[in-house]
């Protein structure tokens, strides 16, 4: 993996060695928070956030590049497609699809399709307010 001195490289995984290239360790070493993941389906997933830190974070790293990291036990086929249910620390929910890219040593990498920008403001919208029986619209 030669070239210039500076040049950004790309995530790679290796199939030879079944390691990850140097860039690609360093990007995801940090993560040592407990996001929330339940399989909600065959190819189904929600994905909670617990505080608002904690998606700002996955947003900046992540999100902006159209990527996700989906923290599950189970190995998913590349290229496989999933759906993502993602959840706020307010409760606001967001759907988006999403496609296995890489394999991670604790999960998968998804790339999605979307504004990242626009699914961070979904996220952390307030939760609209229930309206109460006694109360009569005019």
């Amino acid at each position: 993996m030669g070239g210039p001195r500076g040049a950004v490289q790309p995530l790679m995984w290796t199939p030879r060695d079944r390691r990850w290239s140097g860039r690609a360790r360093r990007r995801f070493a940090h993560y040592t928070r407990a996001v929330k993941a339940a399989r909600t389906g065959p190819n189904a997933f929600t994905l909670e956030f617990e505080s608002e830190d904690e998606l700002r974070e996955e947003h900046r790293v992540n999100l902006t590049q159209g990527g996700i990291r989906l923290p599950v036990a189970d190995r998913l086929a590349l290229f496989s497609a999933a759906e993502l249910t993602l959840r706020g620390p307010s409760g606001c929910e967001a759907r988006v699809k999403g496609t296995v890219v890489a394999p991670l040593p604790d999960g998968v990498a998804l790339h999605f399709e979307g504004d990242a920008d626009a699914l961070l403001a979904a996220l952390l919208a307030a939760p609209a307010e229930p309206e109460s029986p006694g109360r009569m619209k005019h």
